[in-house]
């Protein structure tokens, strides 16, 4: 997937911890980040039987406002409770962007328009816009007429 990503000018970063200078042991991990226009996104991935709830959204957004401009992902295979939506909608205040995402699709265009057809609706996206939806719905995603369009999809197969 890297390769993949670098043909795109995506840069990804591997999952990473940080250990304590005092023999703390792990006192951070960060699932994975990925780099697009030079902006920074600190991935976070929970496999949770109850929805993510605010203190779990809390604890990313922490690493979030440690490092100057970085945003946020934060996918979830059990949603999100409504108190981790309210927490990410109140980070908008301190100007952190937080992503939240259950485990089906997100598409954001990188360039390009794109056209999805999603049911009986269809959705035109232009460069820096997004998408997310269930793919258990029928769709289809392809670069708008007579056009080309590079896209970063993010999607999760729970087989």
């Amino acid at each position: 997937m890297n390769s993949l990503f670098s043909i795109y000018g995506i840069l990804v970063r591997e999952t990473f911890t940080r250990k304590g200078d005092n023999g703390e042991g792990i006192i951070e991990q960060i699932d994975g980040v990925i780099e697009i226009d030079n902006q920074i996104y600190l991935v976070e991935m929970k496999w949770k039987k109850d929805k993510i709830g605010s203190e779990d959204i809390f604890a990313h957004l922490g690493r979030i406002y440690h490092r100057t401009s970085a945003q946020g992902i934060f996918i979830s295979a059990s949603g999100f409770a409504d108190s981790g939506i309210i927490a990410s909608k109140e980070a908008l205040v301190n100007k952190a962007i937080l992503v939240l995402t259950d485990l089906e699709e997100f598409i954001y265009v990188l360039e390009g328009i794109v056209e999805i057809n999603y049911g009986k609706n269809t959705y035109i996206l232009e460069e820096g816009d997004s998408i997310y939806y269930d793919s258990i719905v029928a769709h289809h995603v392809h670069a708008g007429a007579g056009s080309t369009a590079k896209i970063l999809a993010v999607v999760y197969t729970p087989y």
